[in-house]
Parts: C-alpha cells; structure tokens; sequence
C-alpha cells in the first residue's frame, strides 16, 4: 500500500524583539520585525522530499537584503529579487506529528504610514510537500497582521538641537525650530 501521506499545515508569528512572538503586532516605519513560519506535519506520515514554505507579504514590508535572491543548496530561505516574497525549503523528513520553524527577518518602509497615520499589513504563508494529503490547510488563516503608525507631529514652536561636526572636527550645536511638519518630513 505505500507510505502514509504527510499533511502539512502551518502558523505564522511576528515579534521586535522585546514582544513575545503573535499574530499580530504594533510597529513603526522603519522598524525590523521577525518572522517564524511553523510547519506542522498533522498527517499519518513523514514528508517524502522538500518542504517549502513560500512567504508574502504587503508593499510596505520587504525581506532582509541580507537574504540571498537564489534557493541555497539544502535548507534555507531566499528572497524574491523584489523583496516582496520569501521561499524557504527544508529538504529532510518532517515526521508525522512534529514541525520545523523558519525564521527570517523583514523591515517595514520607513514611508510605510503618513504622520499620525496607522496602516495594516499582512504577513501570509502557505507550504508544500510532494504527496500532501490535504492542502486545504496549507495556508496561514489568519495570516499575521502588523499595524504600522507613522510618526507624530512635532508641534509648532518646538525646539530640536542637532550637534554637527565642524571642518577641524569640533561639535557645533545648531539649534532648529519647525514652523510647521508636513507629511512629507
């Protein structure tokens, strides 16, 4: 009769650092934001070949250029020459009832919300493997959701000093005051 079938299924997380990781979370422009992408094998049997994870996600989010743009040899993510999707493969078994995570990182536009704005992204997965024997559940439902603000408003009036480095190399302090912010800067 053969090997049982695998059943892949997968969840998605995002965290910054100091967040435990969840399906959703509050970032700003800017800002770097882990991915991990659980691949669950719920089936009666072990994967038979590559499992790939492929990762999309909205135009305000792009993959870690530190990612390679081509599939490595073995295991390991890679980046669409855009950086607007991320593949990842894991060529070894899953067995039945266990998992194998990707992890990578991505950064959210540092335009990606106007002043005092708040906009939604989402993070989606979706995995593969020969022989699945239910690709129902092969996509994240619901995917991760990330809320990007924007910066606030500096109020009119108010000071900012920079401190700027002459030509001898002494610190100058220059101090600005804004007369008004737009959404451009």
């Amino acid at each position: 009769t053969g090997p049982l079938p695998p059943d892949l299924a997968v969840d998605i997380n995002v965290t910054d650092g100091p967040h435990a990781p969840a399906t959703s979370l509050q970032v700003q422009n800017g800002q770097q934001v882990t991915v991990r992408v659980g691949v669950h094998n719920i089936g009666a049997g072990a994967t038979l070949g590559d499992s790939t994870a492929t990762i999309t996600y909205s135009a305000n989010v792009y993959a870690d250029p530190n990612l390679p743009t081509t599939a490595p040899v073995g295991d390991g993510c890679y980046r669409s020459a855009d950086s607007q999707m991320v593949t990842c493969v894991y060529s070894q078994p899953i067995p039945a009832g266990s998992f194998h995570i990707f992890t990578f990182t991505v950064y959210v536009a540092d335009d990606a919300a106007g002043v005092g704005q708040s906009i939604f992204q989402s993070i989606r997965a979706y995995v593969s493997t020969p022989y699945d024997s239910d690709p129902g559940n092969n996509i994240t439902l619901p995917s991760a959701l990330l809320t990007v603000t924007g910066g606030v408003p500096t109020p009119a009036g108010t000071n900012v000093t920079v401190q700027l480095t002459d030509q001898a190399g002494n610190v100058q302090p220059i101090t600005l005051t804004f007369s008004s912010v737009t959404s451009n800067g």
